[in-house]
């Protein structure tokens, strides 16, 4: 019997977003995404959280995406040039990494 999509509850399908503390140092998560936008908000929310609570960050990404992530985290008050001096803000090109 094939499933029948038009009637999946699609709230399924976006869960909500885990906060730095809920998942615990040294956790993480994946983020499953349609559309650019609706990723770089979640990513962006929880960098920004974590950044601005002092945490660290390494973001492993697209060159687009870093772009899209750091626009977003520093539109949201944290202090990314701060982050990076001190070592708890690092960007990799994912491309680069594979």
């Amino acid at each position: 019997m094939p499933l029948d999509f038009t009637k999946l509850d699609h709230s399924v399908l976006e869960p909500a977003l885990p906060s730095p503390t809920s998942l615990g140092r040294g956790r993480h998560f994946v983020q499953i995404y349609r559309e650019d936008a609706s990723l770089v908000n979640a990513v962006a929310t929880f960098l920004s959280l974590g950044i601005r609570s002092g945490d660290a960050a390494i973001v492993i990404a697209r060159p687009d995406h870093i772009c899209d992530f750091e626009a977003a985290v520093s539109s949201s008050g944290a202090d990314l040039e701060a982050a990076r001096d001190l070592r708890r803000w690092r960007t990799i090109d994912s491309r680069e990494l594979l």
